[in-house]
């Protein structure tokens, strides 16, 4: 992928923001303006602004391309025209993040008095035929197709959201927005193209073991798994391995023999479980 790193100009020529994209340029410029006809309060808006009131429009250049998100590349250019004196309406030092932006009090304090029942979408709800029209428009939608976030880009986010837990009335509003939903035939196709040939690393494996260990579900949880399986036939049920399924199956196995250290988690593992005629106990 490569990425445009750009400069605005007010009429007279000087640089007064640096930027990165993937658009034409044409089509970034119509977005800073856009957004500042809009009314967004930001410095490089309230520029805009300033020089639509007078008349005049604001120009864009392209410095140069680069192979990636350009997110090195556009702090580096922020950090040399700025180290040469031009002040730059940028509210950030470039980049992916928000580096370099300061929040003053002021809009602290807005900030937290429009949160919760005080802001103005608290409690609303669009209704079935507005979600509707909003997922038709979206529809092919394919102004960021292509793009991906940078290895740094899902780091910062990882980092972020570590240690967070959901509470459980989020957790039960997201059971109650999911219920119901299947994916259609046309999205388990892809998703199966997308991971065909997708092998799990020794690293990933790993990570996955260590977060499942000591997890015990609660009787609480066993109950509600088991009545919403009741009444359902499984997956499986009628389905049958075909002769070229199983070939495939019988020579991926062939030769692999359980290591000794495997077998004793194995055997830990069922240690307590009785697999015979004795019926368990229902636990509702």
């Amino acid at each position: 992928m490569k990425t445009k790193i750009y400069s605005l100009q007010d009429e007279n020529g000087n640089i007064r923001y640096i930027g990165k994209t993937i658009q034409y340029l044409n089509s970034r410029l119509s977005d800073h303006l856009s957004e500042a006809r809009h009314g967004a309060k930001c410095h490089r808006c309230n520029w805009l602004r300033n020089i639509m009131a007078r008349g005049k429009w604001p120009s864009i250049f392209l410095i140069g391309e680069v192979e990636g998100d350009g997110a090195q590349e556009e702090v580096a250019w922020i950090a040399y025209f700025r180290a040469k004196g031009i002040k730059l309406v940028n509210g950030t030092d470039g980049g992916d993040g928000v580096t370099g932006y300061k929040i003053a009090e002021e809009t602290r304090a807005k900030l937290s008095a429009i949160r919760g029942e005080k802001h103005w979408a608290y409690g609303k709800h669009y209704s079935a035929e507005t979600c509707r029209k909003i997922s038709k428009a979206l529809k092919g939608n394919k102004c960021a197709e292509g793009c991906c976030r940078s290895k740094e880009t899902r780091k910062k986010l990882s980092v972020a959201r570590k240690g967070k837990i959901l509470s459980e009335e989020h957790k039960r509003k997201i059971g109650e927005a999911g219920k119901g939903r299947y994916p259609s035939k046309e999205t388990r196709r892809k998703l199966s193209e997308a991971h065909r040939g997708h092998v799990t690393s020794e690293e990933t494996r790993r990570k996955i073991s260590e977060a499942e260990k000591g997890k015990i579900v609660s009787a609480e949880t066993r109950i509600k798994m088991s009545k919403a399986r009741l009444g359902c036939l499984g997956p499986w049920l009628g389905k049958h391995l075909s002769e070229e399924h199983r070939r495939k199956l019988s020579d991926a196995h062939k030769g692999k023999h359980h290591s000794e250290e495997q077998k004793h988690k194995i055997s830990e593992a069922n240690k307590g479980k009785h697999y015979g005629p004795k019926p368990r106990k229902r636990l509702f």
